[in-house]
């Protein structure tokens, strides 16, 4: 490699690295005083610190008192404990005093420029040239779904671990290597499960895996020197899976506690209807809109934000002018069908069969965040396009090769002028009619918004001029630096400012995050968890046993009056007919051995319980009682904790 060519990479790498805090230039973390705040600030940054404060304090956190009426630290999950960017950003300069937002804002636009990186190194690897594998890789990694990503926190990393665990998993299928390769996948797998949002590590994984059964198909289909067959297809998934559990196992320090402690005794995110799992869902020409108009699409689904991205979802039109295509474009295509389709809830029978049948997704609300998977689908389809080359003919003295690139740029850039027109006008006329629903979509208060409508105007302009770039560039036989460079050039103006303008909902201003000493005057104080703990987080043990044995407020106590019961339905029957402060229910208990204990007890003094030592997961107390009595802690027994008296398990 001469000098030339190593820094021209060593450039462009540097560029993609640096292109995030481009376009999100209004945070740029320790210089800006404004970040994407809604959730983000409300739920991630808080557990994580108070997470980070059990572990730098010396005790690994188990339970969090006061959290959701008291809960296991699981259900902190978007604290990421157990990802490593959280135990790197807890030992950076400043993270304690105060600075915790701007290093975790730091590491997850870091995380953007180097997913694109890795997407753009796999695009490189299929021969694609570097204009087409800096565009495409732009397109997949920037789009209206990190917005709704980022403002929850842990999902940010979620989405770039799916985008360089698939870039991994095609990387390895064209150069096998023994160990890199491997050790990639389990490692992005890992970042992926322990990313702090399940949902979304769900939908991570699913992608993976769908990514990993295309992708041999796809490669010996654009690759002449790539062939397959079931039997090299089937030793190939046999391999990634066994990656792909590897790290999943990694993992289990996050999933067995997570589901165990959190999932199984969870009472409302688990178990709800299927009109909870539709909950913000966009209308159907939203949806659409994503191609078109983002600008005019739900946040909760949207993965817009390039007009580029018609082209794929047009594909299918090439076949008109007789240009074959693959069955594993095809099978692409078939499958972003299906995830359109599963995106409109209970408009369609996918999302219903998906609710119904498979594992946990009767769990998760918002079919439209199945769309974080779609942009990894719709790059294979572009890189499809732009690889695929059909025949030329010459004009004049010009010779112009006709290719599906640029018979899908100039069909879209038709479709864009004719679609944004109807929208407008369309709204008008059917707005007192019974096609009002059909022009419904998100934004659609802001039609009367005049900076909306500019907004809106510039950003299509900028989406034509993108393709008629990509239609020049595609044409010309001869040097193609320059409407190259303005493809790009507009292409990164038109989705800073689609990014910039939704984030307009969600931006706040920064505040200063609690120094150590702050945090640690607060637990000297009072050991319990200072902010909301979000809906949903309740332990099914807890909320029974405040509505059905609550009495009064305490975290430890001697009972004197012992009343023996069958079961804890007898128990709570007979509480709800009378109940004593000094009256303790046992499942079970011997009568006679109950009848001493309370007989024993009547002439007793008060007794005395003290706690003398408190942390995250493990209590003390010293108990003084001058007959035989039972000591009562305040949380519910769940099985998941055990109690030592005189070092005696009991």
């Amino acid at each position: 490699m001469n000098l030339f060519a190593f820094t021209k990479k060593t450039s462009i790498c540097f560029i993609i690295v640096l292109l995030p805090f481009l376009f999100f230039y209004w945070m740029i973390p320790f210089i800006s005083n404004l970040t994407i705040g809604n959730d983000y600030l409300e739920f991630p940054i808080r557990q994580q610190m108070e997470l980070l404060f059990s572990i730098k304090t010396g005790s690994f956190p188990l339970y969090v008192p006061g959290f959701a009426s008291g809960h296991s630290s699981a259900a902190l999950t978007l604290g990421q404990v157990f990802h490593p960017v959280s135990s790197l950003v807890s030992i950076l300069p400043g993270y304690w005093d105060g600075k915790a937002i701007d290093w975790n804002n730091f590491f997850k636009l870091l995380s953007l420029g180097l997913a694109q990186l890795a997407l753009f190194a796999f695009l490189r690897k299929l021969k694609l040239n570097m204009l087409f594998s800096f565009v495409i890789s732009l397109i997949t990694v920037y789009n209206l779904r990190i917005l709704d990503l980022y403002r929850y926190g842990a999902p940010i990393e979620a989405y770039t671990a799916h985008l360089i665990l698939c870039a991994a998993i095609g990387w390895y299928f064209i150069n096998p290597t023994k160990w890199l390769g491997p050790l990639c996948i389990i490692g992005t797998t890992y970042l992926l499960v322990v990313s702090g949002h399940p949902q979304m590590m769900y939908y991570g994984l699913l992608g993976a895996g769908l990514f990993m059964f295309i992708v041999p198909f796809f490669l010996s289909d654009i690759l002449d020197d790539r062939q397959v067959d079931y039997r090299t297809a089937i030793r190939f998934w046999l391999k990634v899976g066994f990656c792909l559990l590897l790290g999943i196992m990694l993992s289990s320090v996050y999933i067995l506690p997570f589901y165990f402690d959190f999932i199984s005794m969870n009472i409302d995110r688990v178990g709800q209807n299927y009109v909870w799992t539709n909950e913000a869902l966009d209308t159907f020409m939203g949806t659409v809109n994503n191609f078109i108009l983002p600008l005019r699409s739900e946040s909760h689904g949207a993965f817009g934000g390039s007009s580029l991205i018609l082209m794929a979802a047009i594909l299918p039109i090439v076949r008109i002018f007789k240009i074959k295509i693959p069955r594993s474009v095809w099978a692409i295509w078939g499958l972003l069908m299906i995830m359109f389709l599963y995106m409109q809830g209970s408009r369609t029978p996918v999302h219903r069969l998906a609710w119904e049948y498979l594992p946990l997704v009767s769990s998760f609300r918002i079919p439209g965040r199945i769309s974080m998977i779609m942009p990894v689908f719709i790059m294979l389809l572009l890189v499809w396009i732009v690889k695929e080359e059909t025949y030329s003919f010459k004009l004049r003295r010009l010779s112009l090769t006709l290719r599906p690139l640029s018979i899908l740029a100039c069909i879209s850039l038709l479709l864009i002028i004719s679609y944004y027109l109807l929208h407008i006008t369309g709204y008008y006329i059917f707005s007192l009619s019974i096609f009002k629903d059909l022009f419904r979509s998100y934004n659609i208060g802001h039609l009367f918004n005049v900076p909306f409508l500019w907004t809106e105007f510039i950003v299509i302009i900028l989406g034509m001029a993108s393709l008629i770039f990509l239609v020049i560039y595609s044409v010309r036989t001869g040097s193609a630096r320059v409407p190259g460079l303005l493809l790009i050039m507009v292409m990164v103006v038109q989705m800073g400012i689609v990014l910039k303008y939704r984030a307009a909902f969600w931006i706040e201003k920064k505040y200063e995050s609690p120094t150590f000493e702050a945090m640690q005057k607060q637990k000297r104080i009072k050991l319990d968890y200072l902010y909301y703990p979000g809906g949903g987080m309740h332990s099914s043990v807890v909320t029974i046993q405040l509505k059905r044995s609550f009495l009064e407020p305490f975290l430890g106590k001697i009972f004197t009056q012992v009343i023996p019961v069958d079961s804890r339905d007898d128990a709570y029957k007979r509480m709800e007919r009378k109940r004593l402060p000094q009256e303790v229910f046992i499942e079970g208990y011997n009568p006679e051995k109950a009848r001493t204990i309370t007989e024993g007890a009547k002439n007793m003094k008060k007794g005395a319980v003290k706690l003398v030592y408190s942390s995250f997961n493990r209590m003390q107390f010293q108990v003084n009682s001058q007959a035989p009595a039972f000591f009562g802690l305040s949380y519910p027994y769940t099985g998941y904790w055990s109690a030592w008296v005189n070092g005696e398990r009991v």
